[in-house]
């Protein structure tokens, strides 16, 4: 029966790395229910829970968890079989060598070593402050609209290295309007202060967009790959100097469909981008054309 269990609990896991669910495999083995149900449980978590790099307090953990798992199976089995506890008693190895068994499968198929989520700081505003985030436009499909409005509840960026956490703050400015920020337009919607340091990804969190073509002045529907737009793109930021972070955007009409499709432009996005600020209105003329580049310098000319 032991060789039986090891046989059937093996091919589970086979079964279940290839993409079937543990209901099929225990309804293939209804007789062992009781024994490989909860393996197979704490099996599918460790999968869902981890990634690839496994630690030693992740492996002790999980080891932890499947002995548990592996005595209360075998309580199950003596209470039904009194004659399964004499096979055990024969086998004083067998529960450590399972245990290590399916461990070693799990570290070689998943790994074991938790995700964790980084810790979330938000930012607060200010006009000296050394980051400015900016929206544009990359221009394809915006030559169909006659106002293209999106609105941003929230803005994200992942900072890297030993002091990893997540930098949150709301837009000062909320709703822009793409068709004012085509090619290197670009509009600050917020600034403040944040930590020094590498960043990998920026998102944006978009709660509604509208747009209305030219002549027709009809309100069409812009479709969105999902609420949380995510670019991955590293830059630096320094602590004592402007870091300016364009964040384009662009429309791009769904082959004959008539959808059209909001989507980030990773190329035409970053720290180092140059760009023309737009200001709000009822800035300056002047101000309204200042020019900037990726260093975070102003420079003359008009566009």
């Amino acid at each position: 029966m032991k060789d039986n269990l090891d046989k059937i609990l093996d091919e589970c896991i086979d079964r279940i790395n290839r993409g079937e669910s543990i209901n099929a495999c225990l309804a293939d083995y209804p007789d062992y229910r009781e024994e490989i149900h909860p393996l197979l449980s704490a099996m599918i978590e460790t999968k869902t829970a981890c990634s690839f790099a496994p630690s030693t307090q992740a492996k002790s953990v999980h080891k932890q968890r499947f002995n548990v798992a592996l005595v209360s199976s075998r309580e199950k089995r003596e209470r039904k079989s009194p004659w399964f506890s004499w096979i055990l008693s024969r086998s004083k190895l067998w529960a450590p060598v399972a245990a290590a068994v399916v461990i070693a499968l799990m570290v070689g198929y998943f790994g074991l070593r938790p995700s964790p989520t980084p810790p979330v700081m938000v930012a607060h505003p200010s006009p000296e402050g050394n980051f400015a985030f900016l929206i544009s436009d990359e221009v394809n499909s915006i030559s169909d609209f006659e106002e293209l409005n999106i609105s941003i509840s929230r803005v994200g960026i992942h900072l890297t290295g030993e002091g990893e956490k997540i930098i949150e703050f709301e837009p000062g400015t909320q709703s822009v309007d793409l068709t004012e920020l085509q090619g290197s337009r670009a509009q600050e919607i917020w600034r403040g202060d944040i930590p020094g340091g590498e960043y990998s990804k920026v998102f944006l969190e978009v709660s509604e967009v509208s747009g209305i073509l030219v002549g027709s002045g009809n309100e069409i529907e812009i479709k969105l790959p999902s609420g949380k737009l995510q670019i991955s793109k590293p830059f630096k930021v320094e602590s004592d100097k402007l870091t300016n972070f364009v964040y384009d955007l662009t429309v791009v009409k769904a082959g004959n469909s008539g959808q059209y499709i909001l989507k980030p432009q990773v190329s035409q996005s970053g720290a180092d981008q140059d760009f023309t600020k737009v200001e709000l209105k009822g800035q300056t003329e002047n101000d309204e054309k200042s020019k900037w580049n990726g260093n975070g310098k102003k420079s003359s000319g008009n566009q």
